[in-house]
């Protein structure tokens, strides 16, 4: 019996990470996303990415916080390929069916194994959410209450 797509999208944990294909509608393609807040059927995930040097490029052009990009090492627990920033500047929301849909489509997918961000990590990527200038306040409410 194949799994409906609300129940997938249920059934996904805070600081999973997921990769989105470049088939997939949203997203940054053939990147990682962490999920930032699982409630009231929302999926909040913002991408990561090895382009370091970019990220701080970008946070001094548009004067964000660095925090904002908070860099994440590789470890056995989140299963990164490599050190990675998170883009705590930009989030995109998707009801649980919509991410069991494309779960099940396989324009989303988890790495073998399945890698999730540590306690401290997700503390630096909320934190990074929390001072972000480009997230309004009411955005910020429902992302982080």
């Amino acid at each position: 019996m194949e799994l409906p797509a609300l129940v997938i999208g249920a059934n996904v944990v805070e600081g999973e990470i997921f990769f989105f294909t470049g088939q997939c509608p949203v997203g940054v393609p053939d990147h990682p996303h962490v999920l930032i807040r699982h409630k009231e059927k929302y999926l909040f995930l913002n991408t990561c990415s090895s382009s370091l040097d970019t990220a701080i490029r970008l946070a001094e052009i548009r004067n964000w916080p660095k925090d904002s990009y908070p860099i994440v090492c590789k470890n056995a627990v989140n299963k990164l390929s490599y050190d990675s920033y998170v883009n705590c500047n930009e989030y995109i929301e998707l009801t649980e069916e919509q991410f069991g849909e494309y779960y099940k489509a396989g324009y989303i997918y988890r790495e073998k194994g399945g890698g999730v961000m540590e306690d401290a990590d997700m503390r630096r990527i909320l934190h990074g959410i929390e001072i972000s200038l480009n997230i309004t306040d009411e955005d910020k409410s429902k992302i982080l209450d």
